[in-house]
């Protein structure tokens, strides 16, 4: 498993479980920065709320500030890596 996801990493590519919560994660980023507000204002704010989205935020050291939302799923894929 460990030389599977080295050389994963080594190629650039994230396992099927980071390439769902980085999914996630831009799905969330599209309803931030979405111009509609009723969607941004409801559909963010329950996901804003939601267990799921507070465990991809603890993981992923997901940031939401005024005017982004900043995560980097490839640096935790290197940090399970490194820890294998």
């Amino acid at each position: 498993m460990k030389r599977v996801m080295c050389v994963q990493l080594y190629c650039e590519r994230l396992d099927l479980i980071c390439i769902v919560h980085k999914r996630n994660l831009d799905l969330v980023n599209g309803l931030f920065h979405t111009s509609n507000c009723v969607t941004s204002r409801e559909c963010f704010g329950l996901l804003r709320r939601s267990r799921r989205f507070k465990n991809l935020c603890n993981e992923y050291d997901v940031a939401i500030c005024s005017e982004s939302l900043c995560y980097n799923v490839f640096d935790r894929f290197r940090i399970i890596c490194g820890n294998y």
